[in-house]
């Protein structure tokens, strides 16, 4: 689990450039007409329809929970 604060992406040379990104790793994302939100032929079911903001997280803490023995959890703060 990560917590930080989420700020919405709306620079569209930052959006395109995610874009980007992603298509590079095998999605096929695209900007949309507004320049500022990103469209695909498919995405995750719970996306819901597009166009779909881009956010950028700075992170304050992250969790990892080992869910078998011995169980243990670490934390970190940035």
């Amino acid at each position: 689990m990560i917590e930080g604060d989420a700020s919405q992406v709306t620079d569209p040379p930052t959006v395109a450039a995610m874009a980007a990104r992603w298509n590079a790793e095998g999605w096929p994302a695209r900007v949309d007409e507004s320049g500022r939100a990103l469209t695909a032929e498919f995405s995750a079911p719970s996306a819901g329809p597009p166009p779909w903001s881009v956010y950028r997280l700075s992170p304050r803490t992250a969790t990892a929970v080992l869910t078998v023995e011995p169980g243990v959890a670490t934390r970190w703060r940035f």
